[in-house]
């Protein structure tokens, strides 16, 4: 498969130039559709995406990621044959904003290929789809002997709020790279799980970059403001970010992430809880 170093965006992170869902000539309405999506649209892109050169199918790629129809996730699933990686990956990223669950099954084989752009964009859009069966592939990728991959992988098990990644995501916070640890942290704050408490406290107090301590800190607000909204264990949380918000001694980013936590979703928590009052997390 060739690949020349550049990508077609759709919220992803290619190297080289992207192009955006704004430049495509597909308007999404207001529920989320096209509004271009007749059949005889998804029609021609079909056929572009057949028949065009790479940049041209890389587009139509994008486009079709703004249809959620059967013709264009199935389209696009064949497109995930293509002879450009880049339009490979345009296209894997269009499932995942998609979000059918049936896209896990073609996806899945794609965790084998030797490019790690793909086998990263394919661990997001695995994670997109919601789909439970998504888990232990990701899961194995945490450990893989790739940054990228192990970065990513991090990143896209949090979205599936599954209880039974807080023991991996756990033991990725000792991983070697930064952005491993920052990201197992992110993806810890969306589980529901008490017990990641105590070790991003640890995390948050330690040496480690502001990048993963900052993350540690949001992490915990995440947990905190969730616990108080639904009287589950972890609340505390919330008071140790309102130390680490009160240290003038802390960083400014790390700071910066802990004021964060005491934005709008803490207030809408707080009033869902009738037993906690906002003013007493405050500063």
């Amino acid at each position: 498969m060739s690949n020349d170093g550049g990508s077609y965006g759709n919220g992803g992170n290619g190297r080289g130039g992207s192009y955006g869902n704004g430049g495509n000539g597909i308007v999404r309405s207001s529920d989320g559709t096209s509004a271009n999506s007749s059949k005889n649209d998804i029609g021609s892109l079909i056929e572009l995406s057949r028949n065009a050169g790479p940049e041209v199918r890389g587009r139509v790629a994008v486009a079709l990621g703004t249809i959620p129809s059967l013709e264009s996730f199935s389209a696009l699933v064949d497109m995930l044959s293509d002879a450009d990686d880049r339009v490979r990956v345009a296209a894997i990223r269009s499932l995942g904003e998609i979000g059918n669950q049936n896209a896990v099954e073609p996806l899945l084989p794609l965790l084998e290929e030797e490019s790690t752009e793909i086998v990263c964009a394919t661990l997001s859009a695995l994670a997109q789809t919601g789909n439970e069966r998504a888990f232990a592939p990701i899961v194995v990728r945490l450990f893989d002997q790739d940054d990228d991959i192990r970065k990513n992988a991090c990143a896209a098990i949090g979205p599936l709020r599954d209880p039974r990644s807080l023991q991996p995501l756990l033991m990725c916070l000792k991983d070697s790279n930064e952005w491993v640890r920052a990201n197992s942290a992110w993806s810890l704050g969306m589980l529901d799980c008490a017990e990641a408490v105590e070790p991003l406290q640890a995390v948050a107090n330690s040496n480690d970059s502001d990048l993963v301590r900052s993350n540690a800190v949001s992490a915990l607000g995440s947990i905190g403001i969730r616990a108080v909204a639904e009287s589950n264990p972890g609340s505390g949380s919330l008071l140790f970010v309102h130390d680490v918000l009160s240290d003038t001694a802390e960083t400014p980013k790390v700071r910066i992430a802990a004021m964060l936590v005491f934005g709008q979703e803490f207030a809408k928590a707080c009033s869902v809880s009738q037993d906690v009052s906002a003013s007493s997390f405050m500063a």
